[in-house]
């Protein structure tokens, strides 16, 4: 399966929550210097494997390391 736009950003993201937890969409995707849409795509893609939780409030959408 090909790689996908976001793969190479997810260790990236993945640090920046290590250290600010919790952050926005848009925050991510400032700090990293990527469009919105691809830091929501690699955003939703962590959550699914488990790694972050994610919660909308007010309009936007709010992420941070699932506590084990």
């Amino acid at each position: 399966m090909p790689a996908k736009k976001y793969d190479k950003i997810i260790p990236d993201i993945l640090k920046l929550l290590e250290k600010e937890s919790p952050v926005t969409t848009s925050m991510v995707a400032e700090k990293l210097d990527v469009n919105w849409s691809t830091a929501q795509r690699a955003l939703f893609e962590i959550e699914r494997e488990g790694k972050i939780k994610g919660k909308s409030m007010s309009g936007r959408n709010v992420w941070w390391v699932k506590l084990e």
